[in-house]
């Protein structure tokens, strides 16, 4: 593919950017997930945090209270501008492409923003290149087949929402090891012009490390083929 059709078809998909209203029904949750998910992760004080797709700052404010040193990535304009008056660093950046050194980030916040990257294996890489040798990350993804698809597979910047399976395929590939797994189902009150019920919102939880071992390698030793 030439590189100007490729620009052109990114330029497409990043179109659909959107900033993250700070009164939304994810942001109020990121609070109680840090206090459920960060022990899972043992990270020291002043710890340098990557937060992907930062929305309004919830969670860099968060991560700022417990002593660590968070540094948010996001493309949409509102919310970079946002942040930065908040006082944080910020790259107006797609997680796919980070302006970030290698080996350099302590842990990774992804928090319902992988399911927004049109490429996910190229952003896991990009996770990988960035983290140090003992990083962690934490990736949140919405579950398929939600009943509000319309926000989901429907949403015009949703490009990645992925069944279990292919996500284990894509952490292997990208030499990640999920060292936790869990499913969430969080009631939401959904609001519309003809009814008003309770729904349940499935999200994926993975807490991850790096592997040593190429994708390659791994699949030589465990399923034992030399196809690769």
């Amino acid at each position: 593919m030439k590189l100007a059709k490729f620009k052109e078809f990114e330029r497409r998909a990043y179109q659909t950017v959107y900033a993250e209203p700070a009164e939304g029904f994810h942001n109020k949750l990121i609070p109680e997930l840090i206090a459920r998910y960060f022990p899972e992760f043992d990270l020291q004080p002043n710890s340098r945090i990557l937060d992907i797709g930062s929305g309004p700052g919830i969670f860099l404010q968060e991560a700022k209270k417990l002593g660590h040193d968070a540094v948010g990535v996001t493309l949409s304009d509102d919310d970079f501008q946002l942040c930065k008056q908040l006082g944080f660093e910020m790259y107006h950046a797609s997680m796919t492409d980070l302006p970030i050194e290698d080996n350099s980030i302590d842990f990774i916040w992804c928090r319902h923003a992988l399911e927004h990257s049109p490429y996910p294996l190229f952003t896991l890489y990009e996770f990988h290149r960035v983290l140090k040798p003992t990083g962690r990350a934490y990736i949140e993804v919405p579950a398929p087949d939600n009943e509000r698809i319309f926000i989901h597979e429907f949403n015009p910047n949703h490009y990645s929402i992925l069944g279990t399976a292919m996500w284990q395929g894509l952490f292997n590939k990208s030499s990640f090891i999920p060292f936790f797994f869990n499913i969430s189902d969080t009631p939401l009150q959904w609001d519309t012009a003809t009814e008003s019920k309770v729904i349940i919102e499935k999200s994926f939880h993975y807490g991850m490390k790096k592997s040593t071992e190429s994708y390659v390698e791994q699949v030589r030793r465990e399923y034992k083929l030399d196809m690769l």
